[in-house]
């Protein structure tokens, strides 16, 4: 699901009665969204987990746009106010993903720090969870945060990348070290511009 921490002088703000901030993608997937108060406009953050299955990568991009405008606009917002964060993967050469990007006018908040791709793979062969679980899936960087084309961003990177020693899942994981999860996170400092005046 999603979970929202800010810190003054942000603050949440109530979703407007009867708006629902929860869709199903497919068997696997959602998209849940939240407003937070900042600088007296809203900023929408929305949790993207896009279905395990991508055959039909262009239709669940098309819908995740669509639900992404619908909210803004419920929400009184814009769209240069929104952060996507969540499960993304695309082909790097998929047009549909591009024209996502373009139609919402976002950018991936990695682009400018990967010049190491490993040090920007959320899935990676070096978390032994991810390995155990995923088999030979390639690594990849499969979780973003997109922002607004014109913000300002000041740095970005994959986070919960640290591991924990432990001696319970030894014997029946074969697992000395432990993970927070299955993929790394991604960390993103950005600042947004404010909505155009209308």
């Amino acid at each position: 699901m999603l979970a929202v921490a800010v810190s003054k002088p942000y603050r949440h703000l109530p979703l407007p009665e009867g708006v629902k901030n929860y869709s199903q993608f497919g068997v696997d997937g959602h998209l849940a969204f939240y407003p937070i108060d900042a600088d007296g406009q809203p900023i929408v953050v929305f949790n993207v987990q896009m279905p395990s299955v991508m055959e039909q990568s262009g239709l669940w991009y098309s819908l995740l746009e669509e639900k992404i405008r619908e909210s803004v606009d419920l929400l009184g917002s814009c769209l240069e106010r929104v952060i996507i964060a969540g499960y993304l993967p695309f082909e790097q050469d998929s047009r549909r993903f591009k024209d996502f990007l373009t139609g919402l006018g976002l950018k991936d908040t990695g682009t400018g720090f990967c010049q190491n791709a490993e040090r920007c793979q959320t899935a990676s062969s070096q978390n032994a969870i991810f390995v155990a679980t995923r088999g030979n899936a390639t690594p990849a960087q499969l979780d973003r945060v997109m922002t607004n084309k014109y913000a300002y961003v000041f740095s970005a990177g994959a986070s919960f990348t640290r591991t924990m020693e432990t001696s319970e899942y030894k014997e029946a994981y074969g697992l000395s070290r432990v993970w927070a999860s299955q993929r790394y996170g991604w960390f993103t400092r950005a600042r947004l511009p404010l909505c155009p005046r209308r």
